[in-house]
């Protein structure tokens, strides 16, 4: 297999446009980000306000991630909808979708186009 998001395996490697760049990384150990690790204190000393995200599991890590994020009360959170996916298939990422719609303020789901329109605003 891939080794989807196992360090070091071919599932977690960077796409290519990414590699080149200047990134801080931070070892997920749960399904949420934010669960012990320092991800929320990098944020904060970044000055970060705004957390989009993008990755595997729409129905538990990117759920998960999106709610500990907007209850922390620090960060306008926003999910990426073409940028997420489910290894449960299109039902898991649907029901996933569904569930952040549910739990997240209004225009809390968003498309890479509108991130890259509000980057390119920026």
């Amino acid at each position: 297999g891939t080794g989807l998001g196992k360090a070091g395996s071919k599932g977690a490697a960077l796409v290519p446009e990414l590699e080149k760049r200047a990134l801080q990384f931070v070892e997920k150990k749960h399904f949420s980000s934010f669960v012990d690790c320092d991800l929320e204190s990098k944020l904060k000393a970044l000055g970060v306000d705004e957390v989009y995200i993008a990755g595997i599991n729409t129905d538990f890590c990117i759920f998960l991630t999106a709610l500990d994020s907007f209850a922390r009360g620090r960060f306008k959170t926003y999910v990426v909808v073409d940028a997420v996916s489910s290894l449960n298939g299109e039902n898991g990422h649907i029901d996933g979708l569904r569930r952040l719609q549910s739990h997240l303020p209004p225009k809390s789901l968003v498309t890479t186009a509108q991130v890259v329109s509000r980057l390119s605003c920026e």
